[in-house]
């Protein structure tokens, strides 16, 4: 269980970041080898339905702090 559905990775220098969200995850899992982030969405579809989901990736110079922040303010306004 996660409190937020985000995933952030810092540069070397630690003066970037890259972070992965969602509204909702039903898993959210990293690759530290492969240098990949997921959010992966679980979304219902009924039988001939339609649905849509929206993840984001923000990448800009500064912290883990920050990036939390940003995800914070931002997440609510996905799908």
């Amino acid at each position: 269980r996660i409190d937020v559905p985000m995933i952030a990775t810092l540069s070397e220098d630690r003066s970037w970041v890259a972070a992965t969200f969602s509204r909702d995850a039903g898993n959210v899992w990293s690759n530290p080898e492969l240098t990949c982030q997921h959010v992966d969405p679980q979304v219902a579809l009924p039988h001939g339905g339609h649905a849509e989901y929206e993840v984001k990736i923000l990448m800009f110079k500064g912290s883990l702090e920050d990036a939390l922040a940003k995800v914070m303010s931002q997440r609510n306004g996905l799908k």
